[in-house]
């Protein structure tokens, strides 16, 4: 059944690349069969778990084939349709994980008590793709805006994929897939603690064996997100709306809760892979943060914001547009907020954890020189 399902993706397939060589009039077209494929790459996924070695490398060829070809079709020339790139973004984010090498994909599969260990290519091979097309997103999208980008930027031809209407629907599919992940590593972080006993004997237990496996997947999965992340930041795609900033906020809580799910397991060291995240994200994410929250909602953005709220008065309808911005004013203020708390939360729990191994970590901790936004 899974080899007649995956020959008949690279059907699909085919019937979808003619049906967008026959633009602009069989694009819909196309959509749907996207949609359809992504439903069977779901189906497949589900049942592989369940074939012998031969026929699980036989079906990773097919997903992986899959993956390289939606990958060729958002690298080449596509008519500027929010439906399609939507389609095939979301199909990305789901075939992603079938980019790495057919030895690290399936050994989650493994009747093995420990697979191989993760390691940094592991990720990037999933990710690279959905971070380089934030970045070119987020390039298309400075262009558009008139702020400082090379010439050799200005002078890419797929730029022209994206126009102002399609950045915001773009960005929410982004950050809802994003925030998915980190409610998936959330779930991870929580078994940690049910993966060793209180009476394990130490590092060469099996079990702390495992769960450092564990943990140093559950670090690199958070620091290839945080990666697409500080794209957002730094491509100003966090301006268009605020969820560049929520997504963050729920990313600093999945460290936090990595955190403090380590406080509560004494014999699980400090390891390389989770000082990396904390000098990236308490770093270089958390100034690329506050940049933004100067640029979006600091006091000239306030200022801007009230300068708006003052010409609404003299509109018929000027009750409704002032509640509305002030709305979204305390809304903002709001946000900003929780999340300057939570980078605080954060940084109280890494040091009670460096206090608890006696490792210095507060250096790894960026303190923002003001927080008078």
């Amino acid at each position: 059944m899974t080899e007649a399902t995956a020959e008949l993706i690279e059907n699909l397939q085919r019937s979808a690349s003619t049906l967008l060589g026959q633009r602009p009039i069989a694009i819909k077209d196309a959509v749907v069969l996207i949609g359809v494929i992504q439903s069977l790459n779901e189906w497949m996924v589900t049942e592989i778990a369940g074939l012998d070695e031969s026929d699980q490398h036989h079906v990773y060829s097919a997903l992986h084939s899959l993956a390289r070809w939606t990958v060729s079709l958002l690298t080449s020339e596509l008519p500027s349709d929010l439906g399609l790139l939507k389609a095939l973004l979301s199909l990305l984010t789901t075939v992603q994980v079938h980019l790495q090498p057919a030895d690290a994909a399936l050994a989650q599969y493994s009747v093995d008590d420990l697979p191989p260990a993760a390691n940094n290519q592991t990720d990037a091979a999933e990710l690279c793709e959905v971070s380089q097309f934030v970045d070119r997103m987020g390039m298309a999208f400075q262009v558009l805006e008139g702020e400082g980008v090379d010439d050799e930027a200005m002078d890419q031809d797929d730029l022209e994929l994206f126009l102002p209407r399609t950045f915001t629907p773009l960005m929410t599919l982004l950050t809802a897939w994003i925030r998915s992940e980190l409610h998936t590593i959330n779930w991870a972080t929580g078994q940690l603690s049910r993966c060793v006993r209180t009476e394990a004997d130490g590092k060469e237990d099996p079990e702390v064996e495992r769960s450092i496996h564990a943990e140093r997947r559950i670090c690199l999965r958070i620091l290839a997100l945080a990666g697409i992340i500080l794209v957002f930041f730094e491509r100003l795609l966090a301006n268009t709306s605020d969820l560049a900033v929520r997504t963050f906020l729920d990313l600093l809580r999945a460290l936090d809760q990595l955190t403090r799910a380590k406080l509560s397991i004494p014999i699980l060291p400090i390891t390389e892979s989770y000082i990396d995240i904390l000098e990236f994200v308490c770093s270089d994410l958390t100034v690329r943060f506050y940049d933004t929250v100067v640029l979006r909602y600091g006091k000239d953005s306030n200022a801007q914001q009230h300068e708006e709220i003052s010409k609404d008065k003299s509109k018929k309808k000027n009750g409704k547009g002032k509640a509305k911005a002030k709305s979204r004013v305390q809304r903002d203020s709001a946000l900003v907020s929780n999340v300057v708390y939570q980078i605080e939360m954060t940084e109280k729990h890494v040091n009670q954890l460096g206090a608890k191994f006696k490792t210095p970590l507060a250096h790894y901790l960026k303190r923002s020189t003001a927080r008078d936004f």
